[in-house]
């Protein structure tokens, strides 16, 4: 029997809407099309730069890092920009210059002084009700010198936009944004998940079945972490969602997210 989440067993019953509403059909009196809006905002994907450099590509191994990877939609950085802090807390106090004279896509500034970059995004976004939009930084990707700040928006029924933020680390720094690198991740998220989740503290042997399962898998992980540079691979039936006797874990829910098309409509 496949213990794997299907449609019939899924945990979300119906289907979830994100509305991305453009403000603007015109920048600097230039037609654009909602094709040509689709550059801002793309699925997230689960390759990172990083990652790929590994000799062993043992990270794509990992299923939740792969997972986190791959959940949410990315808006893009549509100029490269270079962004400079000298540490005053005061609004002007961050440079910002656009490598390209004629950038069309000027959405950085520093609009809340203390090191703040702030990303203007063209979109107001609504959800089905009872959703809102986690905003936060592309999991596992990383701007040197700048750490994304992270909001919930209450989508289903605000009428703002929002903005996405990062705080300046290293001052005194030149910190280059390229074209295209993603600047920002949405991904739903239930507005009422706290109010309605359950922390309960217990001792492991309480569940003697889970208890066991743990055990031999921390057994098998340290012969793991023992051969692995001899490059065996015993472990690495957990991306597939099963245990270390083959059989699949109840409730799993296989994270390899097929995006449905982006509708324009």
């Amino acid at each position: 029997m496949n213990k794997f989440l299907d449609e019939e067993d899924s945990i979300i019953k119906q289907e979830i809407d994100i509305e991305a509403l453009f403000l603007y059909k015109k920048i600097e009196n230039t037609n654009l099309k909602l094709s040509e809006y689709k550059n801002f905002i793309i699925p997230a994907p689960k390759e990172r730069e990083w990652m790929n450099q590994e000799s062993s590509k043992f990270s794509y191994a990992c299923l939740p890092l792969v997972s986190a990877n791959n959940f949410g939609w990315w808006i893009l950085n549509m100029e490269e920009i270079e962004v400079e802090w000298n540490g005053d807390p005061a609004i002007d106090a961050v440079k910002i210059n656009y490598t390209d004279n004629k950038a069309r896509y000027k959405y950085a500034s520093s609009h809340f002084g203390s090191g703040i970059l702030t990303f203007g995004i063209p979109l107001l976004f609504k959800t089905t009700l009872g959703w809102g939009i986690y905003v936060s930084g592309p999991s596992n990707l990383f701007i040197d010198g700048m750490f994304p700040l992270e909001a919930i928006v209450e989508t289903n029924w605000s009428p703002f936009t929002f903005t996405m933020n990062y705080k300046i680390t290293r001052t005194n720094h030149k910190i280059k944004i390229p074209k295209y690198h993603p600047i920002c991740r949405i991904s739903p998220i239930q507005l009422n998940l706290n109010e309605k989740t359950n922390l309960k503290l217990k001792y492991l042997e309480e569940y003697p079945e889970l208890e066991k399962d743990h055990v031999e898998w921390v057994e098998e992980r340290k012969k793991f972490i023992d051969d692995e540079r001899k490059g065996n691979e015993r472990m690495l039936h957990y991306k597939d969602g099963i245990n270390i006797k083959g059989c699949p874990f109840l409730g799993m829910h296989k994270l390899n997210y097929k995006y449905k098309k982006v509708e324009e409509v």
